[in-house]
């Protein structure tokens, strides 16, 4: 609305020059990357207003309007500038946005591979106190049996 305010305010000052109004925003491609685009909104292309102009009306029935043809041009033109603009934040933000999930997929594969690599060490220190505790146990058992032994191969006294 501001937008189209302004370009009233600068028309309205001098009817004699041309406006001129390219809109330029981040839109994402086909690759996951982004880029900006340019659009040139006013004037309007020659070729687009020439193919309209031969295009012909697609019904019978042809509208009719209690305006101006010069008013209902002027709003036509807001409408177009309106919606181009309405396209482009759409564009900007469905950009945005993929850039972000396409960031929080990539961290959430960091995080699954590093719980993957702390879970490999937490088995690996449990196996290894495991295996401690075995050995100390079989150690004290050949101990006990040692002894064991040698109290049952010495007579008494």
């Amino acid at each position: 609305g501001q937008l189209a305010a302004r370009l009233d305010a600068i028309a309205g000052a001098d009817r004699e020059q041309d406006i001129d109004v390219t809109l330029v925003y981040i839109q994402r491609s086909s690759d996951p990357q982004a880029g900006p685009v340019a659009c040139q909104l006013l004037p309007l292309d020659p070729v687009l207003v020439a193919a309209l102009a031969e295009a012909g009306w697609p019904s019978r029935c042809r509208p009719q309007f209690r305006a101006s043809a010069n008013s209902v041009l002027s709003e036509l033109i807001h409408q177009y500038v309106f919606t181009s603009l309405l396209g482009a934040v759409a564009a900007a933000l469905v950009s945005e946005n993929s850039a972000r999930l396409a960031r929080m997929q990539q961290a959430e594969r960091s995080v699954d591979g590093r719980l993957a690599e702390l879970l490999s060490e937490r088995r690996s220190v449990r196996q290894s106190e495991v295996t401690t505790e075995l050995l100390d146990v079989v150690a004290g058992f050949e101990a006990m049996r040692k002894r064991h032994r040698l109290a049952a191969d010495e007579p008494d006294t």
